[in-house]
């Protein structure tokens, strides 16, 4: 009998370290995919560290509970043991996944390059875009990089997008001696605006365009912005994150290792 008892003890304790050990692999799994996702934003950040007036853009990985208990609201442990609610915190704990929940630009302002071209323009205010449109289009977009361009005496990005004016119409000049102010120019905090591609972007919700006046004082004419990307910043984290995977994948690893053998020792396979 003793050997049964033993035998059933050994059991149930397998058992438990079964389902202990896919717990795991959900916490395991999901901190892979988080860092995956990190990997993916820091490469396009390194990527456009030369793009003229880019804006870095960072993830915010937190946690959220995989089986949330209802009614469930302090944070800390101080709870008597072996009652519900310190069972239900532990439960809550053991059950947090980490999960990319959002977004955010680095609006800080990168640092002002001097060109010499006339027709190179740079901010160095926070949340100040140029007004561009493309042709045929209704819709206007909004960049920092300030590389212009004349075609056929009308004023244009290096992609052929119409730079607008502040009465958003195109700018035709004759000459290269363009004026700061008379550029449209709107003010915009960056988490309003989504990104098109192409270092263009456009209002999140539709919104009425006021160009400011004054765009002297906010724009240096023959210099461009840099972007803001920190390149070594950048780069250390991408070592964190590629470690961090490492250490995830062996977390899997072991804990099907340990599924395995707990299966083999209760006669599943």
């Amino acid at each position: 009998r003793s050997k049964e008892m033993i035998k059933k003890i050994m059991l149930i304790v397998l058992f438990f370290q079964l389902l202990l050990a896919q717990g795991k692999n959900y916490q395991s799994v999901a901190g892979l995919i988080a860092n995956i996702n990190m990997i993916d934003n820091i490469s396009n950040n390194v990527a456009n560290a030369d793009t003229v007036g880019f804006k870095e853009t960072n993830l915010i990985i937190s946690t959220h509970t995989k089986k949330p208990d209802s009614g469930y609201s302090k944070k800390q442990l101080n709870y008597e043991k072996n009652t519900n609610e310190a069972a239900n915190f532990i439960r809550q704990t053991i059950h947090k996944l980490p999960k990319t929940t959002g977004s955010f630009r680095n609006n800080k302002n990168g640092s002002v390059q001097l060109t010499g071209n006339p027709l190179n323009f740079a901010f160095v205010a926070e949340n100040k875009w140029f007004i561009i449109k493309k042709p045929n289009k209704k819709e206007y977009s909004f960049t920092r990089d300030g590389r212009f361009i004349l075609l056929n005496g009308i004023l244009r990005t290096l992609n052929g997008h119409l730079v607008m004016s502040p009465g958003l119409s195109k700018i035709e000049v004759a000459t290269k001696n363009i004026k700061p102010e008379e550029l449209g120019v709107v003010d915009i905090d960056i988490n309003k605006l989504k990104n098109m591609g192409d270092n263009l972007f456009s209002f999140k919700e539709k919104e009425e365009i006021k160009a400011i006046a004054g765009n002297q004082d906010y724009v240096l004419k023959g210099a461009l912005e840099n972007s803001n990307v920190n390149s070594i910043l950048q780069m250390t984290k991408l070592i964190s994150a590629h470690r961090l995977i490492d250490t995830y994948k062996k977390s899997i690893q072991t804990t099907q290792d340990m599924d395995k053998a707990s299966q083999d020792v209760m006669g599943l396979k």
